[in-house]
Order: C-alpha cells, then structure tokens, then sequence
C-alpha cells in the first residue's frame, strides 16, 4: 500500500526495559515493548508508521540425556539477535519464539530458532543439547541474522569422576553480548536432576548419576520496542492517471484522513518543474474510505506526470509518489450548426470505424432521439419536428464520445 508521510518522528534512547507488555490493543505508544514468550503477530494500526527495535533470543538446549550411570553436559543457552527497523508501515508481521530444547530421557534436544518476519528478518539460533558428558555448544552467531548478533553461552562439561552434572549454559542478557552467571544447575548428588535453564534462552542443566532426567532449555523470546512513531495524515491507497477521451483523469483514494485540508494537483511534461493545475478540497478528519476525482482538459501531447501535494489545516504539506501516462489526442467529432432551424451535421473522424449512435436529449434528460449508422463520416440530422428551445446532441462510437449543446429555432 503507498502513502504521504508527515514528519513528526520523535528517537528514543536504543535499549528500553524488556520486562513490560504489549498493551493491545490500542495505537503504538512511544516507548512500548511488546514481549513475546509464545509465537504470534505484531501489528501496526492503520495510520501509522514506526521505527522499532526487535530482539530475538533463541530457545536453550536441553542437558544431555539417556543412561542412568552417567552423568550429563548442560544445554547450550540460545544466540541473541536484534536490529532496528525504521519506517515499519501499518500490516501484520509475525513472530516465532524457538522452545527449548526437552530432554525426554532418551536424547536432548536442541533450542528452536526466534525470528521476526520482514523483509530482512532477525533470527536468533537455538542452543544445542548436551552430548553425553559434554556441554552443548550455545547458539551461534553465523546461524543468526540481524544487525546485532551474540553467541549463547555454551553448556559446561559433566565432571564423571564425581557424577556431577554440568550446567547450563549462560542466557545473553542485552545487546552488550553479557552472559547471564545464573544458570540451569547442573545436578550434584547422585538421581539429582539438572535444572530447567534460568531467562530467556538459557541451556538446561545436566542430570547427576542415576535416574533422575537433565533439565530442558528455556523457551526464547522476542521483543518488539517502538523507538519513533509517526501519524498518517492521509493513507493514500491509490493513484492514477488514465486517458479519458481528450483529457485525463486523474482518481485517488484514502484509507483516512487526519487534519487533510485539500489536495492541489501538480503536472509536468518532463518529470520535473512541476505546476499547479487545480486543487481539490480534502474530508478532514475520516476513517472512511474518501474517492477523489480531477480531470485535466488540457494535456500534453506525449508524456504527463502528475503528483498530489496533500497540505494539512496547520500548512504542512506532503507530496505523493508520481503518476505518468502517455497521452494521444483523438481527432474531435465536428458538430455544427449548434444554433440552426432544420438540421444538424455531424462529421465523424477519419479513423472512426464502429457504429456510430446518435442522440438528442432535452434539457431535462428525456431521449427525444436515438439511432445507429454504419460506415459514415458525415451524417445530418433533420430537426423539423423538434420543438424550438436548447438540446444535448450526444455521439458515441466505442472510441470516440462528446456531447454538444445546441439551440433549435
């Protein structure tokens, strides 16, 4: 969707507070976190657009797993990933948050991947699991996409000489890359189990000697930080130019308006040096969908571009994308005489070759006359039974249509 953009874009500081909550559902709020621990969708309204942070971390390995004689490596934490997003316009992106990894008692399991769809997406990899006594290694930054990328911390190795499992590997806590030093324990005494990987992403811990099981991973996370924010005041869903007979129409469309007191239409005959050829009034304040209509009766031979330039109550103004169509002019329908007592002529052009219909309207709308001819350039019309007074003579066929008022006497 194309839209005229107001300049009102107020920057925050980059790293905000990840423990708030998306408040939905509303407009975006400067400074906003949408914090995410299950997979869903961020939306932006219709009649904004937003600059935003986005951070994703990577769902934590489990310990290792399987056997009851041995003791387990911790789970690798997920990796970190984020990048800023500016001009995010309205739509609906969507957000997957990687689970962590379960040790089920046969095999760990890896951390999933957290990602946030746009067109350049940020994932975040997932941490691996332990691999019998061996710590899994944590989420790594060549499997992550963003601007920012930091490796998970990875999972410490089982001690089997003293059948203590080893811990988890640290979760990353900021854009800074810091491991977080509280972790998934790894189980101590014998049939101790590790424990479940401690913030978002972090590796789970390995089991001790005996029967009890590893810890899992803990589940990623993604967040969503609106950084600026600007209003719309008009969405403008379409524009275009088309030729219309011996002019050009000019038709756009708003989603909504805010504040929009008018739009002045601007022409070119050479994509620059634009000048203004008419202006029409705006709705104000809608959330209703608006059609606009301009026709230009005076057109270049060749290439036209056209712009709208939508001006505010407050005198801002902004200017939308360019339209350019090629026009042609068409050879006109001679009508004469338009002031004659008995008859009307009517001279078709050169390169007419459908059928053409005739027809003579009163003042009010009634058809007083209507009637088809084949293969003429030049038809008359007698009028004698016609009452004295004025008339719209009508002429259409297929490529060619105009109408002309005449006078009877």
């Amino acid at each position: 969707m194309k839209k005229i953009i107001a300049l009102s874009i107020i920057y925050l500081a980059f790293y905000l507070s990840l423990s708030a909550q998306c408040i939905p559902p509303g407009n975006p709020i400067l400074a906003q976190v949408c914090t995410y621990n299950s997979n869903g969708t961020y939306t932006v309204p219709t009649g904004y657009i937003v600059t935003i942070l986005v951070q994703a971390w990577g769902g934590g390995g489990s310990g290792g797993s399987g056997g009851t004689n041995s003791c387990k490596g911790g789970g690798g934490a997920g990796a970190y990933a984020s990048s800023v997003f500016t001009n995010v316009s309205a739509g609906s992106y969507a957000i997957e948050v990687g689970a962590g990894g379960v040790a089920d008692g046969n095999i760990g399991h890896a951390g999933g991947a957290s990602r946030f769809v746009y067109f350049n997406s940020v994932v975040a990899a997932g941490g691996l699991p332990g691999s019998g006594a061996t710590g899994g290694q944590g989420g790594q930054e060549s499997n992550c996409q963003g601007d920012t990328k930091h490796h998970g911390g990875n999972g410490i190795d089982g001690i089997t000489s003293l059948g203590i499992g080893g811990d988890g590997g640290g979760a990353v806590l900021d854009a800074t890359g810091l491991l977080s030093t509280i972790v998934g324990l790894g189980g101590v005494l014998v049939n101790a189990c590790g424990n479940v990987g401690v913030f978002a992403g972090g590796g789970g811990g390995g089991k001790a000697t005996g029967t009890c099981e590893s810890g899992n991973g803990q589940d990623g996370q993604v967040t969503v930080t609106v950084l600026a924010l600007s209003s719309l005041p008009v969405e403008l869903t379409k524009f275009e130019a088309k030729p219309l007979h011996q002019n050009i129409d000019l038709s756009w469309e708003t989603a909504s308006e805010n504040n929009n007191e008018k739009f002045i239409i601007e022409r070119s005959f050479n994509g620059s040096g634009f000048l203004t050829i008419g202006e029409v009034r705006g709705n104000g304040t809608s959330t209703n969908i608006n059609q606009y209509h301009f026709i230009d009766k005076n057109p270049n031979n060749g290439d036209n571009y056209y712009r709208l330039k939508q001006i505010d109550n407050d005198g801002n103004f902004e200017y939308s994308y360019v339209e350019t169509v090629a026009f042609k002019p068409m050879d006109s329908i001679n009508i004469y005489p338009t002031i004659t007592k008995n008859e009307l002529n009517i001279i078709m052009p050169q390169n007419s070759v459908n059928a053409t219909e005739i027809a003579i309207f009163s003042i009010h709308g009634l058809v007083l006359f209507k009637q088809k001819y084949e293969d003429f350039e030049k038809i008359q019309i007698p009028l004698s039974e016609l009452p004295n007074g004025q008339y719209v003579v009508q002429v259409n066929n297929g490529n060619y249509t105009q109408k002309t008022q005449i006078f009877k006497l």
